[in-house]
Order: structure tokens, then C-alpha cells, then sequence
């Protein structure tokens, strides 16, 4: 079986986290060997390679950006996350969305589609209860997926979450559930994202300019900078 080759976007957390930690690591030894070494050209060299890494390192905006990209496409909801139930993979959740929501005509089904990819499968029955769900028979299998309320009147047991969440069921078994933003949060968010974005950008900068007019005098305050992004951009980012 061929392997799925891993998506950047999921490597986008360590790619912020590892880049910072191996620039604030660099910048120790250089100045230490500095120290150590006291007018060795080399250390010099040295300080130097790391200033550059030091403004190459994308650090928070790694995480920042792509999300900001993202949210300014959104038009409607979102998928904050998707939560298997116990013992069921993501990918049967998502087939299970999609051809449950493969016919429906609401914002929500359009998320949950964008999400969950083309199936390519039309179900053999479709029912909906606007505004609380939809049951779609596929393989003599019914699957379902709507509201809390949904579940509910069909007898199905599900986890008890806040927010805007969209359950899904095989038959009469939960298999797990979609956290939703809403536009509105949507929309907050991104504005927060920008704002996230513009303090990221602004600390890049001020790591460029210390490094053009201190040289590597001041590479621990660089180093400092640079940490306070990734926790700044980290904690701005979450939702």
C-alpha cells in the first residue's frame, strides 16, 4: 500500500515551534564561543550565520499566515474540528458526512462537503428535517447527521458539547462530530488573525533592523524577540 505523504499544514506547528528553539539554541552557542573565544574570526563568522537564520526563521507567522489565507476565503461555516467517536477513524466520520450531507442544500452541508471531500457517491435515500438534520440510506446502511435535537428524537446517544456542532451517526451508533464556527466567528476570528498577523510582522521587522544596526551585539535581544512572537503569535492564534 502506498503511503500518504503527510500534508505541510500539519507540519506548520514544528516547523514555528523547531525553528525558534534551534535559533534561540544557535544564538547561545555563538555567544558562548564569543566568550569562550575571545577574537577568533571565525565566531564572528559564526554570529553572523545565525543573525541571517535568525531572519530567515519564520516562527509564528508559519502558523499565522495559513490560517489568516484561510479564514479570509471563508464566506460561512467552518470546521473548527472534527472528533471521531471512540474506536472510529477520521476518514469513516468524514465518508460518512459526506454521504450523509451528499444531497442537502444549506450552508452547513456546503462546510461539511468542502471538508470532507467528494465522495462521488449519491445516497439511495435522502430525508431531511430543515434546520436539525439529514438521513441518507447507502448500502442498506441509514447514516445521519444533524443537531443535538436530531439525535435525540432518533434515539441516538451522543456526547454533550457546547458550541455549534453537527453529530453524525451509522445507523444507530454515534461516530463522532463537527465543531463548528459560525460566520460570525468566523469573521472574528479572522479579524483577530489579522491583527495577529500585523503584531508578527512588526516583530519580524524589529529583529531586521536590530540586526542592521547592531550587527550580532545585540543577537540576544533578537533571540528574546523572537520567543515572544512564537508565544504571542500562538496564544493569538488559538481559538
Amino acid at each position: 500500500m502506498k503511503k500518504k505523504k503527510r500534508s505541510l499544514l500539519l507540519d506548520l506547528p514544528r516547523v514555528a515551534i523547531y525553528g525558534t528553539a534551534a535559533v534561540v539554541l544557535l544564538v547561545a552557542s555563538a555567544l558562548l564561543l564569543r566568550n569562550l573565544l575571545d577574537g577568533a574570526v571565525w565566531t564572528q563568522v559564526f554570529a553572523w550565520v545565525v543573525a541571517v537564520l535568525t531572519i530567515l526563521n519564520p516562527g509564528a507567522l508559519a502558523l499565522a499566515v495559513p490560517s489568516w489565507l484561510s479564514f479570509a476565503k471563508i464566506r460561512g461555516y467552518a470546521v473548527r474540528k472534527a472528533v471521531p467517536a471512540e474506536g472510529v477513524g477520521i476518514d469513516t466520520l468524514n465518508r460518512c458526512a459526506a454521504i450523509a450531507e451528499a444531497r442537502a442544500d444549506h450552508p452547513i452541508a456546503d462546510c461539511l462537503r468542502r471538508y470532507c471531500g467528494d465522495v462521488g457517491i449519491s445516497p439511495d435515500r435522502y430525508v431531511e428535517t430543515p434546520g436539525y438534520g439529514v438521513s441518507s440510506r447507502f448500502s442498506e446502511q441509514m447514516i445521519h447527521a444533524g443537531n443535538a435535537e436530531y439525535m435525540s428524537k432518533l434515539n441516538i446517544e451522543i456526547p454533550d458539547v457546547p458550541g455549534k456542532i453537527v453529530h453524525v451517526a451509522l445507523e444507530s451508533r454515534a461516530v463522532g462530530y463537527y465543531n463548528l464556527f459560525t460566520p460570525k466567528e468566523a469573521r472574528s476570528f479572522h479579524v483577530k488573525l489579522t491583527r495577529a498577523v500585523a503584531a508578527l510582522c512588526a516583530a519580524k521587522i524589529a529583529v531586521l533592523v536590530l540586526i542592521a544596526v547592531t550587527g550580532t551585539a545585540y543577537l540576544a535581544f533578537a533571540a528574546l524577540i523572537e520567543s515572544l512572537a512564537l508565544f504571542a503569535g500562538v496564544f493569538m492564534t488559538r481559538k
